[in-house]
């Protein structure tokens, strides 16, 4: 019997396994590590209910645990993800080609494979990436992995992955305190704004300040989600900052503090941000300094300024700045004249924004070449930074003129 009778393809993440029992297990764990409290289904339940939960959104999906054996009279279309686990001693390699069979018609979103045991198998991200799945190790504690959020892989890694497909049940979670909009004299937020158009300033200053480590772990995992590659290639060995040294050694092109806001009035110390949302919407500041940085990096990995802001004005479009830096700007206006506030504009298209980001990934997945799709995921990432940046100096300077 197919769970969608009672529930949505769309909304369903099946897990697969030689025991449905490792099924129902990798499913509660997830579960548990991503904050969902709320009562497990009973053992002989056919689905595992799961409510993905943050700041900005809830969307209620569930899991559906089945055997391996059973998989093949299962209707996976519109299934956006697939799981498939296993323990220690079972044929995974065998087990992996099964399901590839049985799943070659049919193209989720997001494809995991993760391991309930230690290995010693040191092929394990090769064998699972050409055959399309990112391998996970899961056989961490569930303790350990929420006293180290930036450690990967790991089951908070499926938490991660799981969490940037645009389930079809996200609902916007309702804020009770909107940090522009509690500026009555300054708020360009709108009422009746589209529910997808998230208030901009909002999302940058409730970042607050909790640490360089985090802003850069959510800047690698979006270079991560936009390459869609694990490939060993694209890790040093040793490298203990997981294989993004040529970010991290430009720690320097980023600003201390790149959350700080001056606006008056505004909250500080406001808590980080605590879910996975933030692979969307969190990135660190750019300052002027980054500029000439990028362009005189000598590593050639690194993309030059102007491909970051090709890349930025692809996501974002053209942006107030774009057009104001020709040699008649500063006469267009008279002396006295200043820039009109548009109050009934977002801060930006948050569905143009996330459906460029998702075309980008497709092509850089398809890329043949590691290194092309390294660089590739790291315009795009720089790019998507700098955007950000520069809606927000466009959204500062009209703030203090209204």
């Amino acid at each position: 019997m197919d769970a969608g009778s009672s529930s949505p393809a769309s909304c369903r993440i099946v897990v697969v396994s030689s025991s449905l029992e490792t099924s129902r297990e990798i499913a509660h764990r997830i579960k548990a590590l991503s904050g969902d409290n709320t009562s497990e289904s009973p053992s002989s339940s056919e689905v595992i209910h799961w409510t993905i939960k943050n700041k900005y959104y809830t969307a209620p999906v569930h899991f559906h645990p089945i055997h391996l054996e059973g998989l093949e009279f299962i209707e996976l279309d519109d299934v956006p993800a697939v799981i498939y686990a296993w323990k220690e001693n079972e044929p995974y390699r065998a087990h992996m080609k099964q399901l590839v069979e049985q799943t070659s018609s049919y193209n989720p979103e997001v494809s995991l494979a993760i391991s309930m045991a230690p290995t010693t198998d040191e092929e394990l991200e090769d064998f699972f990436f050409e055959h399309g799945f990112e391998y996970v190790e899961g056989h961490t504690e569930v303790e350990a992995d929420r006293l180290d959020p930036s450690a990967t892989p790991g089951i908070r890694r499926a938490v991660d992955a799981l969490s940037t497909i645009m389930w079809p049940s996200m609902i916007r979670t309702d804020q009770k305190t909107s940090i522009l909009t509690s500026q009555s004299s300054n708020s360009v937020a709108t009422e009746g704004e589209d529910e997808i158009d998230l208030d901009y300033r909002t999302l940058m200053n409730d970042a607050g300040d909790n640490g360089r480590s985090n802003i850069q772990h959510e800047l690698e995992m979006l270079e991560k989600w936009l390459e869609n590659d694990d490939d060993e290639d694209y890790e040093n060995p040793d490298d203990k900052n997981g294989g993004y040294t040529s970010l991290d050694s430009h720690e320097q092109s980023f600003s201390n503090d790149p959350w700080t806001t001056t606006t008056p009035g505004a909250p500080t110390n406001v808590e980080g941000f605590d879910d996975d949302f933030t692979e969307f919407i969190s990135a660190p500041s750019i300052s002027s300094r980054t500029e000439s940085k990028l362009d005189d990096d000598s590593d050639s990995d690194l993309p030059s300024h102007a491909d970051i802001q090709a890349a930025s004005a692809r996501i974002f479009g053209p942006t107030t700045s774009s057009h104001s830096t020709g040699p008649d700007s500063s006469h267009s206006k008279s002396a006295g004249s200043e820039p009109e506030l548009d109050m009934d504009s977002p801060a930006f298209d948050l569905t143009r924004v996330l459906g460029t980001l998702e075309t980008m990934k497709d092509e850089i997945s398809s890329m043949p070449d590691v290194r092309e799709r390294r660089r590739a995921a790291a315009k795009a990432a720089l790019g998507f930074v700098y955007g950000l940046e520069e809606t927000n100096s466009e959204l500062d300077a009209a703030a203090r003129l209204a």
